[in-house]
């Protein structure tokens, strides 16, 4: 009995300490993430803005795909923040047959 309350202590040791190593990992992909988004979207910044000028007055096929990659790269840079800040989900627990119900009545 005495070596079976060992083992559970080690277990559950080892598994708090796994899991306080990935809460850290996570944390520093999380700003190393946030940090890459921050140094990529301020130049953006600027090539967008400058870019949007150079379209004024004169249509041109060539700003438009510029302004589009611009925006390619924002959804990467959005995505690296949504890492960097992962939300927290909750879950509930629902009555399929209320919710079922429910949406029937809209």
């Amino acid at each position: 009995m005495h070596n079976n309350g060992k083992v559970r202590y080690l277990s559950e040791r080892t598994k708090t300490k796994d899991s306080i190593q990935s809460t850290d990992q996570q944390f520093v992909v999380g700003q190393l993430a946030a940090s890459i988004a921050h140094e990529i979207r301020n130049p953006l910044t600027a090539i967008k803005g400058f870019t949007q000028l150079g379209t004024q007055g004169t249509p041109n096929q060539h700003f438009d795909v510029v302004m589009l990659e611009i925006e390619k790269i924002e959804e990467v840079i959005n995505d690296l923040l949504l890492l960097a800040n992962p939300q927290i989900s909750t879950f509930e627990e629902l009555d399929l047959q209320k919710v079922l119900e429910s949406s029937m009545k809209c």
